[in-house]
């Protein structure tokens, strides 16, 4: 998205530097390919999935002009977690999220809520919240499709329930 010239438009961020859409219950993607100043960084920062061109640059433009980075950037690193030929970022990007469609929704929601909750208090917090996670997502038909689809060797057909 950032430094392709493609995407939606975004506006806004939090106190933290998280995009304000960022708390989504599904996970976000992101594409990147060449040079990507600060609000391109703050939608880096945002992504749980960030896919990014080999030519992919990031450059925090805040200090230069005598600014402490406010946002995300101020207190994560990390940005990428695949780098791909330049031109290739929104293909792979959009792969990857067809790949998660495949997912358990109810799954993927608590798997995303607990990694957020990891970096927002701490890893023992996340640690502590595995138990009432996995109750509630045993608790799923989505979860007796899981377990019934493995046993069978069959593509599993979640319905989000």
């Amino acid at each position: 998205m950032a430094g392709s010239g493609r995407g939606p438009h975004l506006s806004g961020v939090d106190g933290r530097g998280a995009l304000a859409g960022r708390r989504l219950r599904k996970p976000l993607v992101a594409a990147m390919q060449g040079i990507t100043f600060t609000i391109g960084i703050e939608i880096a920062l945002a992504g749980d999935i960030v896919v990014a061109a080999s030519d992919a640059r990031f450059c925090q433009l805040e200090p230069t002009r005598g600014l402490a980075p406010l946002g995300g950037a101020a207190f994560r690193v990390g940005l990428v977690q695949e780098v791909v030929e330049p031109g290739a970022q929104i293909d792979r990007a959009i792969a990857l999220g067809r790949e998660l469609l495949q997912c358990a929704p109810t799954a993927l929601v608590h798997t995303i809520a607990n990694a957020r909750r990891a970096l927002d208090e701490d890893e023992p917090a996340a640690i502590a919240a595995i138990p009432a996670m996995a109750a509630a997502v045993q608790a799923t038909d989505d979860f007796r499709e899981g377990i019934a689809s493995f046993v069978e060797h069959r593509a599993a057909q979640f319905t989000g329930r």
